[in-house]
């Protein structure tokens, strides 16, 4: 009997492992121009935004994570597509995901959707389960860069609280004002859940 219920527990556990992702965006080809929507990527999938490459910074701008990728969404992108979110990936054997922290910027942006100048903005990240329609995790990150740039700005780490480590099928990533700059997100660091 004993060794029956060490193999439920074996198996129960085996059926609910995390498999934890980080998100760099690097792995993808991206030209400067034009953005390419994210769409399904390391078993989520991204609503209004899109791959972007740094390209070359010069002195203002907000530099990537990791390499030269990361995503964006800007005021264009959300009237095209809606609201920025990430939901877990339809097709794969994962349920559910929880997010751990992320890199994010904001920055002016010209027509093509490119940083060029860093500028504060505050994001709301807001996670859902599945079957409800509320929001149970919450958390507010702000970006503030220096006053005055001498080099490429830096992101900043937001890590988000354990309320997030619930079973989300959902994230918002919400910033204040996005017809006055772009928001810029880099190493997303997520855990995927088979149960």
């Amino acid at each position: 009997m004993k060794q029956y219920l060490n193999s439920i527990l074996v198996l129960c556990a085996a059926a609910s492992v995390s498999a934890q992702t980080t998100a760099t965006y690097d792995d993808v080809t991206v030209a400067p121009v034009p953005l390419q929507p994210v769409g399904t990527y390391k078993g989520l999938t991204y609503n209004a935004f899109n791959f972007a490459n740094q390209g070359k910074l010069a002195v203002g701008g907000v530099k990537s994570q990791s390499g030269t990728n990361r995503i964006a969404s800007s005021f264009e992108i959300q009237e095209m597509a809606g609201t920025p979110s990430i939901s877990i990936a339809k097709g794969t054997p994962y349920t559910s995901f929880s997010p751990l922290d992320f890199y994010f910027g904001c920055g002016l942006n010209d027509e093509n959707t490119a940083v060029t100048q860093a500028e504060q903005c505050t994001v709301t990240v807001a996670g859902f389960v599945a079957g409800k329609n509320q929001e149970v995790a919450l958390a507010s990150y702000t970006f503030t860069p220096p006053a005055v740039e001498v080099a490429p700005v830096l992101m900043l780490h937001a890590v988000l609280p354990n309320t997030f480590l619930q079973k989300l099928v959902n994230i918002t990533i919400i910033q204040t004002d996005p017809a006055l700059n772009t928001l810029l997100v880099d190493n997303f660091r997520y855990n995927l859940n088979k149960r």
